[in-house]
C-alpha cells in the first residue's frame, strides 16, 4: 500500500469517528475546541502537531518495552485483526490486560482499528510508521533465537523417498492394525527392520505420526480388519504438490484436524518452516508464538503445541543438546543428493535413491514391493503390485515408460516381457463398475452420430452395450434429452448399496499447493531492527509536572496523574489547557438512579465499556462488557451486553450489580 493511501486511510478514520471519539482525541491533543469548527481543519491541526518532529521524538521516547512487543507483532503480522494481536500473546498474556494495552496505544495514535465485514483490523499510524519501523520494531521481542550448529537427519521423516517407502509397504503388509487401532507387535517389528527404525528416547513415535498423517489426509484408508488401501487420487494429488507444501500437509493432519481447519493449519507450518533457518535455534513458547502468528485466521493455542510434536516426530524439527529447536536441514539438501536416477536390475529389483522425488516415483508403490529401505532403497517389481497399476489404467507400456524416463534405459527384456504377460492375463476377464445404457436397434444411431451422447461413451460392451462416463445421473438424463430422446429413462438399480466415495471425499482435507512465501522472512525473524530505548517514567512524570505553570485544582491534579499514567502529554498546551473529565464513572451500592445514568451514559458514547462487579459478598465475580441496551421486565432493569473476554451474550439485573464503574473503551474505535 502507497503512503498517500495510508495517510487517506487515516484521514479518513478520523473524519468518519463518532463525535464523542472525535472530540475526545481532538481536545487531549489540540485543547479547548472553540466553536464554530471545521472538522478537516482540525484534522489537519491534529496532523500537523503529530508531524512536528519534537512531538514525534517525544511519542516515540514513551514507547517501552512491553509497548514494542505489540507494536512489534502489528507491524509483522501486516493489519492483523484484534483477535490475532489477542492470540499471538495467548501464551504469556492476559486477554484483558493485552485489551487495554491495545486501547491505550490507540488513545496514544500510535495505532488505529478500523472494522471490515468480518472483523476489525489494527494499522500503525502512517504518521509514525517510519520511525516506529527503523526504532521500536525487533522481532526478536517475540520470537528470541540463539545461534546454534545445524543439526543433520539425512533419513528423517517425511523426506519424498520416506513416504514413498511407507505407502508401498502399507499396501502390502496384511493386517497392521489391531482392533483399537494400534500397531500390531508383527508390524511394529517388521517397520523396525526395514526402516532402521528406533524410537528408543526418542519424544513421540515417528511412524504412527506418519501413519496417522496419511490416514487423516485420505491417502491411505484402513479397513475393519486392519489392513490398508491406497487412494491413487488423493496419492497422486499428495505426489503433485511441492515438496515444502506436501511435508506441511502431511504435518498438519492428524485425527484432531477437521478439513475446514486443516489448510490454516497447514499453510502457517509451511509460512514458518521457511522463516526458520537451520542454523537457528528457538524455544518451544517461541515456536509455537511463530505458528500462531502465521495462521490465518488464527492457529489456536493447543494446536499449535500438538502440530509442533507431529514436527518432532517427523523430523521437521529437531533439539539440539540445549533442548531448544531447530529446522531439520533435510529440507534444504534432499534433492540436491545424486544419483537421482533409479535402477532396475534384470532380478526385477528396482533402486530407488533417496533423493528422488515423489512427484518423480508417485508410481513406485503401484509397480513394486519393499524390499529394505536405506539411502538407496530396494523394492522388487511383481505381479500382485503391478495389477495395482493395471487396476488404475496403467499399461504395462505406461511402466515401461515411467520407469525408463527415471532411469535413461530401457528396461530389461525379461522384465518387459514379464509385465506385457501379467496384462495380458490381468485384461482376459474385465469387471466394470460404473453407468450401463441399454439401446435397442432402434436407437443406437444416436450413440454413433450424436457428439454429446458419443462424448458419454466410455466403451461399447457389446451391439446396444455401453459404459458411460462417470456422471451425475440428472446430466446424463439431460443430454438425452437434448438428443431426443422424451422421457429419458431413470435408472435401474442393481446394487442399491450406497457409494460413499463422495461423503468420504468431504471429510478429508483438499491436497493442493500452499502460499510459497513466508510471512515472516528469515531476516525479520533474526531481529535486525534495534529495540525501542528504555522509558523513564519517574522523569517523564517529572518533566510533565515541570510544565506546569499554576497551581491545578484537585480535580484538574486527578486528571493530569491519569493522563501521565496513560503517556497522552506531549505538549505543553496539553497541561495548559488541561480539563478534568466530567461523566460519572462510577456508581455503587444502593444508588439505582446512579446505575441507570452510567448505563446511559455508556451507551450514549458508543464505544465505552462498563466493568461489573457482582453484588455477592463471598467471592464477587468481575466481568468487563460491551453494553447494548437497557431494557424493561417486570419491575426490574436488564441490561443486555456482551462479555468482552469471549463475546457471550448476557442480560443482567441491574439491582444485583454490586458495583459499576465505566471503562474507557478507545479513543478513535
Amino acid at each position: 500500500m502507497s503512503a498517500k493511501t495510508d495517510f487517506e486511510q487515516w484521514n479518513r478514520h478520523l473524519l468518519t469517528a463518532s463525535d464523542s471519539r472525535f472530540f475526545r482525541i481532538m481536545r487531549t491533543y489540540l485543547g479547548d475546541i472553540k466553536t464554530p469548527f471545521n472538522k478537516h481543519r482540525l484534522i489537519t491541526r491534529l496532523n500537523a502537531f503529530l508531524r512536528k518532529p519534537e512531538t514525534i521524538d517525544r511519542l516515540i521516547s514513551l514507547i517501552d518495552r512491553q509497548d514494542a512487543r505489540v507494536l512489534t507483532a502489528i507491524a509483522l503480522l501486516c493489519e492483523p485483526s484484534v483477535a490475532g494481536v489477542h492470540a499471538l500473546f495467548a501464551d504469556s498474556t492476559p486477554y484483558l490486560r493485552l485489551h487495554y494495552h491495545l486501547l491505550n496505544l490507540e488513545e496514544r495514535l500510535l495505532v488505529y482499528r478500523e472494522e471490515t465485514e468480518s472483523h476489525d483490523i489494527i494499522r500503525i499510524n502512517p504518521l509514525f510508521s517510519e520511525r516506529i519501523t527503523e526504532l521500536v520494531v525487533d522481532s526478536s521481542l517475540l520470537f528470541p533465537t540463539v545461534s546454534a550448529d545445524p543439526t543433520r537427519t539425512y533419513l528423517s521423516r517425511p523426506s519424498d523417498a520416506r513416504v514413498i517407502a511407507t505407502v508401498a509397504f502399507l499396501i502390502r503388509a496384511g493386517v497392521v492394525l489391531r482392533a483399537d487401532g494400534s500397531l500390531r507387535k508383527k508390524a511394529r517389528d517388521r517397520i523396525v527392520s526395514l526402516f532402521h527404525e528406533d524410537n528408543t528416547g526418542r519424544e513421540y513415535d515417528g511412524t504412527v505420526a506418519l501413519i496417522e498423517a496419511l490416514s487423516a489426509l485420505g491417502v491411505i484408508t484402513a479397513s475393519d480388519d486392519g489392513r490398508f488401501s491406497l487412494s491413487p487420487p488423493r496419492w497422486r494429488a499428495l505426489c503433485a504438490m511441492t515438496p515444502a507444501s506436501r511435508r506441511a500437509h502431511i504435518a498438519a493432519a492428524s485425527p484432531t484436524v477437521d478439513s475446514t481447519d486443516h489448510r490454516v493449519l497447514a499453510a502457517a507450518i509451511r509460512s514458518c518452516l521457511a522463516a526458520l533457518s537451520p542454523d537457528t535455534a528457538v524455544t518451544d513458547e517461541t515456536f509455537e508464538r511463530l505458528l500462531r502468528a502465521h495462521g490465518t485466521p488464527v492457529v489456536c493455542e493447543s494446536e499449535a503445541a500438538s502440530a509442533k510434536r507431529r514436527l518432532l516426530a517427523l523430523g521437521l524439527l529437531v533439539r539440539n543438546r540445549e533442548g531448544l529447536l531447530l529446522a531439520s536441514q533435510e529440507c534444504a539438501f534432499e534433492t540436491d543428493l545424486s544419483p537421482r536416477s533409479i535402477v532396475v536390475q534384470p532380478t526385477f529389483e528396482l533402486n530407488v535413491p533417496f533423493g528422488i522425488t515423489a512427484e518423480e516415483a508417485w508410481f513406485v508403490p503401484f509397480v513394486a514391493d519393499l524390499l529394505v529401505f536405506d539411502t538407496v532403497s530396494r523394492y522388487e517389481i511383481t505381479r500382485n503390485a503391478c495389477v495395482r497399476a493395471f487396476e488404475e489404467g496403467i499399461s504395462a507400456s505406461g511402466i515401461a515408460e515411467l520407469t525408463s524416463r527415471l532411469s535413461g534405459v530401457a528396461l530389461p527384456r525379461n522384465v518387459r516381457t514379464s509385465l506385457d504377460m501379467w496384462e495380458q492375463e490381468y485384461r482376459s476377464i474385465r469387471v466394470f463398475r460404473g453407468t450401463v445404457i441399454v439401446a435397442d436397434e432402434n436407437r443406437r444411431h444416436l450413440f454413433e452420430h450424436d457428439k454429446r451422447i458419443c462424448d458419454l461413451v466410455e466403451r461399447e460392451l457389446a451391439p446396444g452395450v455401453y459404459l458411460v462416463r462417470s456422471r451425475a445421473m440428472d446430466e446424463i438424463r439431460r443430454l438425452l434429452r437434448a438428443a431426443g430422446v422424451d422421457p429419458a429413462p431413470r435408472p435401474v438399480l442393481i446394487d442399491r448399496s450406497e457409494d460413499t466415495d463422495a461423503e468420504a471425499a468431504l471429510r478429508v482435507p483438499r491436497l493442493e499447493n500452499l502460499p510459497e512465501e513466508a510471512m515472516l522472512s528469515r531476516a525479520a525473524l533474526g531481529g535486525s531492527s534495534p529495540a525501542a530505548s528504555a522509558f523513564d517514567g519517574k522523569r517523564y512524570r517529572e518533566t510533565v509536572i515541570g510544565l506546569v505553570g499554576d497551581a491545578l485544582s484537585k480535580e484538574q491534579l486527578a486528571e493530569l496523574d491519569d493522563r501521565i499514567a496513560r503517556k497522552l502529554i506531549l505538549a505543553p498546551h496539553q497541561v495548559r489547557d488541561l480539563r478534568p473529565a466530567a461523566e460519572v464513572v462510577e456508581a455503587k451500592g444502593f444508588d439505582f438512579l446512579g446505575k441507570i445514568r452510567l448505563i446511559e451514559q455508556t451507551l450514549a458514547a458508543g464505544d465505552d465499556l462498563l466493568e461489573i462487579v457482582s453484588g455477592g459478598e463471598e467471592k464477587p465475580a468481575t466481568i468487563t462488557v460491551k453494553p447494548d441496551s437497557l431494557e424493561k421486565e417486570g419491575t426490574d432493569l436488564v441490561l443486555i451486553c456482551t462479555t468482552l473476554a469471549d463475546g457471550a451474550r448476557m442480560r443482567i439485573r441491574v439491582r444485583s450489580v454490586g458495583l459499576l464503574r465505566r471503562r474507557r473503551g478507545s479513543v478513535l474505535g
